[in-house]
């Protein structure tokens, strides 16, 4: 799902990705563990020529998963990636081609229990825009994650990300895993 608060973004229905101003293409995918899709990922990346690849459910973490990252990352572009603590899963990576000014922004005080995010600044000539990617997991009984409490906690997120930051124009994608 993707949420968009700008009037510059357009998403063409029949490919997944979606053009930043004209100049900008970026794609979000869930990824299930990229540790056996690392070169495919890759390849997807390069013959599209994308400027950004937003992950969720990466499951990247261990010392181990260095030589997964070398061959996920193409020739040229770079990843921030934060792993899911204190169990398996989840993740969030963001790839993005050299040149593209991307910061991670580290502007959340309060830990949200019920989803992962992680936000950046994105300058690329005359764009500039907040990206958030978000992961939230299934709810279940073994996790216990209860939609209200996550409803709750994203309408904490959104003030956040929009009421407070008003002068940028915001970018929301991810895996809601949003109830049916």
């Amino acid at each position: 799902m993707t949420i968009i608060r700008n009037s510059h973004i357009t998403v063409n229905p029949t490919c997944p990705v979606i053009s930043v101003m004209e100049n900008m293409s970026m794609v979000m995918i869930e990824g299930r563990s990229v540790k056996n899709k690392a070169l495919a990922i890759c390849d997807f990346v390069t013959s599209h020529d994308l400027d950004i690849l937003a992950i969720t459910e990466s499951w990247l973490g261990s010392d181990v998963d260095e030589g997964v990252i070398q061959d996920l990352v193409p020739s040229g572009y770079s990843i921030i990636h934060h792993s899911r603590s204190n169990r398996r899963g989840g993740g969030i990576a963001l790839l993005f081609k050299g040149g593209i000014g991307i910061k991670r922004l580290n502007v959340h005080e309060k830990h949200f229990t019920h989803f992962e995010h992680m936000e950046f600044s994105v300058h690329s000539g005359d764009l500039n825009i907040r990206l958030c990617v978000i992961y939230r997991p299934p709810p279940s009984k073994s996790n216990g994650f209860r939609n209200t409490v996550f409803f709750e906690e994203w309408e904490s997120y959104l003030d956040q990300n929009t009421i407070l930051v008003p002068a940028h124009n915001v970018l929301f994608t991810g895996d809601f895993n949003s109830p049916r």
